[in-house]
């Protein structure tokens, strides 16, 4: 079974943040979005909501500024803060779509064999 993820950034929230002296100006600080897994065959799929609060970086020297953001950026974040959360998640997924693609097929009777 082939699947592909779609991630959705629904709304970032940003916070001025003062480290050692320098103040980095909105600071990705909480990411609300989603997780689309689908079944490349079937078109069957299951969704992932987050409401995820991001901890500051311990290293600051790879900060990106807010207007330098790019989607990609914001979901290496996201997958980053998780960590081997996001990889349990993305496995439940599979299988929920996997689950889903086995019984796509079966057809319902309108009549039970024995009424």
């Amino acid at each position: 079974m082939s699947i592909s993820y779609t991630w959705e950034i629904m709304a970032v929230f940003t916070k001025n943040v003062t480290e050692s002296g320098t103040t980095y100006n909105n600071g990705v600080g909480r990411v609300l979005g989603n997780i689309t897994c689908t079944s490349d065959a079937t078109g069957e799929d299951t969704e992932h909501g987050f409401d995820l609060d991001l901890r500051n970086p311990t290293d600051w020297s790879s900060f990106t500024a807010y207007d330098d953001l790019t989607k990609t950026n914001v979901i290496d974040f996201v997958e980053t803060r998780m960590g081997s959360d996001i990889t349990d998640i993305k496995e439940r997924m599979a299988q929920t779509v996997a689950y889903q693609d086995s019984i796509a097929d079966l057809s319902e009777q309108s009549s039970l064999p024995w009424v």
